[in-house]
């Protein structure tokens, strides 16, 4: 078996890897997106920058894309990403582990491990994040490198459109009977406004509100990631130039909150139209993907929050998911409407001291879920 890091010569190999694996359901848009990342991403000692041509992405040993060979084909893949991230205020050197995936038989299995193995002994003494399914082969990989699991990273969703969600939701499409129900039940007023209304809530926000929309996070953005770091007991890197490089493609929105000419938040969001999609079959999926705002500020967090909501409404969003898991944020994010949903967003760290999940600031854009929904 060979473990190889990539560089430009191996996109082909990569497009070999994702032909192999793009049998499963859901996983066709991958190979675009690992072409994009590769050709316009890079990462520069402690810095982040985007450029128009290709470079290995995570150079110089601070990040990486692997695969891994079994008899002349490539059957196994992982990305790990410099993604520094805060501890109490301190900050910590980290490698944040995405895209782990085998081809699906027994030398597929092996190779992903003998990969995992290979890159947790280039991140030595640095923290390793991860966020597979915790059931998954992946899931099951970080237990046995012995990486500490600290919880599922709740799901929110928000219904904006019930007579829509009533067409299209899985859930309701079981059997051919409940199928029949929800595709009368869509039809009428009654059932879609009640799905509708229970996330309908009036909470006290900030006013007056201006929306900004950046085509980059600017100097006020760093203003306020210093003021709120030490807020929470574990967080990722929200400074600017880390923040310019995380969202720089043309999928997310980017738009300051601000009252009386202070930045009180930001948020990253994006619209997924769905196409016979296995859970959501066409409806268009909002994200709030990411957000910062002052936890110990309610009012000022729901205003985000709610902001984010009124923008992926405007722009035709049938239903409104995100993760979040501090508990301040979560407080908030019930009182704006939004209740909580099974979750496979899954928390995993080593070499990192104790934490409670309540107390971590994450969001959907510290996963690489966010590229798929």
């Amino acid at each position: 078996m060979k473990i190889q890091r990539c560089g430009e010569k191996e996109l082909e190999a990569i497009e070999r890897f994702w032909a192999l694996y793009r049998e499963k359901p859901g996983l066709e848009e991958r190979l675009v997106d690992e072409r994009e990342r590769l050709r316009h991403l890079r990462v520069e000692g402690l810095g982040f920058s985007s450029v128009g041509e290709f470079a290995n992405p995570f150079a110089n040993g601070e990040g990486s894309v692997w695969l891994a060979w079994s008899e002349g084909q490539p059957v196994a893949h992982l990305c790990r990403s410099l993604c520094p991230a805060y501890h109490k205020g301190r900050r910590i050197d980290s490698g944040w582990w995405r895209d782990l995936f085998a081809v699906a038989d027994s030398v597929g299995g092996h190779a992903a491990a003998a990969l995992a193995l290979n890159v947790a002994h280039i991140d030595g003494g640095h923290a390793g994040l991860g966020t597979p399914g915790v059931e998954s082969q992946a899931g099951r990989l970080y237990r046995a490198l012995r990486f500490d699991y600290w919880g599922a990273v709740p799901f929110l969703y928000h219904v904006i459109d019930g007579a829509r969600l009533l067409r299209n939701l899985s859930v309701f499409k079981r059997n051919q009977f409940s199928a029949s129900v929800a595709h009368i039940a869509s039809h009428l007023y009654f059932p879609g406004k009640v799905i509708a209304l229970r996330h309908r809530r009036r909470p006290t926000l900030v006013s007056p509100v201006r929306v900004e929309p950046w085509n980059g996070f600017p100097a006020d953005a760093d203003w306020l990631w210093d003021r709120v770091v030490k807020r929470f007991s574990f967080v990722f890197d929200r400074s600017t130039p880390y923040l310019n490089w995380r969202y720089a493609e043309d999928c997310y929105t980017r738009c300051g909150v601000f009252a009386e000419d202070q930045l009180i938040g930001w948020v990253v969001w994006k619209l997924t139209g769905m196409k016979s999609n296995w859970h959501f079959g066409n409806l268009t999926v909002g994200t709030v993907v990411d957000l910062l705002a002052d936890p110990d500020n309610p009012t000022e967090v729901r205003t985000v929050l709610r902001v984010a909501l009124d923008e992926l409404t405007h722009n035709g969003a049938d239903l409104v998911v995100t993760n979040l898991s501090d508990q301040r944020m979560l407080k908030a994010a019930s009182e704006v409407g939004f209740i909580s949903g099974p979750s496979n967003y899954h928390f995993f760290t080593k070499n990192l001291p104790t934490l409670k999940l309540e107390e971590c600031h994450l969001t959907r854009g510290d996963s690489d879920g966010d590229r798929r929904l």
